[in-house]
């Protein structure tokens, strides 16, 4: 049995019960979200916070196990591992101690609402991301023609993932990829950085700018521009629908599509 055409005919379907359901549902006035009511200086210093838990962290954990005389048997894939996990918890403990900051809205919505929703932006947002993968692929590709070298170049998760072995870490790496960093990157980008421009910019502008950033920081060039469309559709979710679970939802389903399909076409890993 091919379970990888079984799971691409299961994604069309959604795709194609989503879109059409989109368009039956006919012009959902946006519930709208609020601007974040904070200073530049708390947004520069909490953001700045972020940026140090993600990047920085692992970087100085993984130096330091190097340096400790024990020796814990560790992999590169599995050391890069047990920082990524000290660093999401960290991060985690940090969005928790700013949440009331956030002021998120109490939307009164169902989890099967939320659920279903969620799934339902994911199914129409899949083709608009896959259709502008494979088009700014080729201008990648065109570019590296014309003597123009940019590095195509898998993100550091994927590589990460595929160079795991054993169904423990890779079990955990899932947990954190398709939970904890769906639900902290949307509490960051859209209940805080894409509220905070919607102080100063129109929503379609704070979305874009938002979108940039998000891209920017996952250190890809094959995925920048994808990511940045798929940014704007979080942040369209979530001014939809008025609730951050619901581009949690679509953020978690997203990473967790890609991990199918990752298993699903390098089986050998």
């Amino acid at each position: 049995m091919n379970y990888a055409v079984i799971y691409c005919v299961a994604c069309f379907v959604l795709c194609a019960v989503s879109i059409a359901r989109r368009f039956n549902s006919g012009n959902i006035e946006c519930v709208g979200v609020d601007a974040l009511n904070i200073t530049k200086k708390q947004l520069f210093g909490a953001f700045f916070t972020f940026l140090a838990i993600t990047f920085l962290l692992p970087t100085l954990l993984g130096t330091l196990l190097k340096a400790l005389p024990l020796n814990f048997n560790l992999s590169n894939a599995n050391l890069d591992l047990v920082t990524g996990g000290i660093s999401h918890l960290a991060l985690l403990g940090f969005i928790i101690f700013i949440y009331k900051k956030l002021h998120l809205k109490k939307i009164n919505q169902s989890w099967t609402f939320v659920l279903r929703e969620g799934l339902s932006c994911f199914g129409t947002a899949l083709p608009i991301v896959l259709l502008t993968s494979c088009l700014w692929l080729a201008f990648l590709l065109f570019l590296n023609k014309c003597g123009l070298k940019i590095p195509i170049n898998e993100q550091g998760p994927v590589v990460l993932f595929t160079n795991l072995s054993g169904f423990l870490p890779k079990f955990l790496f899932s947990v954190m990829v398709v939970i904890l960093a769906p639900i902290m990157e949307e509490l960051v980008f859209r209940g805080g950085l894409y509220r905070a421009f919607r102080r100063e910019l129109k929503r379609g502008a704070a979305a874009i700018l938002t979108g940039v950033i998000f891209a920017t920081l996952h250190f890809s060039a094959i995925s920048l521009l994808p990511l940045c469309v798929f940014s704007i559709l979080l942040a369209k979710s979530y001014d939809r629908f008025g609730n951050i679970w619901i581009p949690i939802v679509v953020h978690g389903a997203f990473n967790c599509n890609s991990l199918i399909l990752i298993m699903l076409f390098q089986p050998q890993m």
